[in-house]
């Protein structure tokens, strides 16, 4: 009886440490958080770019590095969830911060590019902890226990977009989407570790784990 018991027992504690290694690899936010167009099959996450704190950037190359990375869907987020998640980018040329206060709120997903985001103000007040890039969202509403978003603003070093590094566009609309930055454990591998987090590698690309969180976040009512 004793040996069946322990058997028991360490099949049950073998299953619940997979359960959390899948969990830490997808890091989602507890509580949820997220923008709530990603329950929806019908609103896209439609974003805009913003380039007029950067002077190395244009608003072509940043719109094309973007729709490069955020329409792919073979490895990235878009049309996951039988397109729950659907990005929809503007597509006249203006900034965000040019577009009047109703057509911009059809954009949640705000995509600024900058020469340093430490300084940039967004209108109001600096931006804190935001030496490189970063994700501020505003507008919460608490549902069901979790919090949804009104609007996301992703900050982008002009790096991310000039070098066109995918690991930063898909980490920061990763949070956008409801995942948490990596906390310091490196395997497996997920879009929210990086070399800034400890571990050796950026990775470009959103991991199965990364995108079953994700469809686990937009199934959410």
């Amino acid at each position: 009886m004793t040996r069946t018991l322990f058997k028991l027992f360490t099949i049950t504690f073998i299953l619940i440490m997979l359960q959390i290694s899948t969990v830490q690899a997808s890091h989602p936010y507890n509580p949820e958080r997220h923008i709530p167009s990603i329950h929806s099959s019908t609103d896209g996450e439609s974003f805009c770019v913003d380039v007029k704190n950067t002077s190395r950037v244009t608003y072509t190359t940043a719109m094309n590095t973007l729709t490069t990375v955020l329409y792919n869907t073979d490895d990235g987020w878009d049309e996951l969830n039988n397109g729950k998640i659907s990005f929809v980018g503007h597509s006249s040329g203006q900034n965000c911060s040019d577009m009047t206060s109703t057509l911009l709120s059809i954009y949640k997903f705000r995509y600024y590019v900058l020469d340093n985001p430490e300084d940039f103000s967004g209108g109001t007040s600096a931006v804190i902890d935001c030496s490189t890039n970063c994700v501020k969202r505003y507008g919460p509403t608490s549902v069901s226990g979790h919090t949804h978003y009104d609007y996301g603003h992703a900050y982008l070093k002009h790096t991310a977009i000039s070098t066109t590094t995918t690991h930063t566009i898909n980490h920061e609309t990763g949070h956008l989407l409801g995942l948490i930055d990596g906390d310091g454990t490196c395997t497996p591998t997920s879009i929210m570790h990086s070399v800034a987090y400890g571990c050796t590698t950026n990775p470009a690309w959103p991991t199965t784990a990364d995108i079953n969180s994700v469809i686990a976040e937009s199934n959410k009512s």
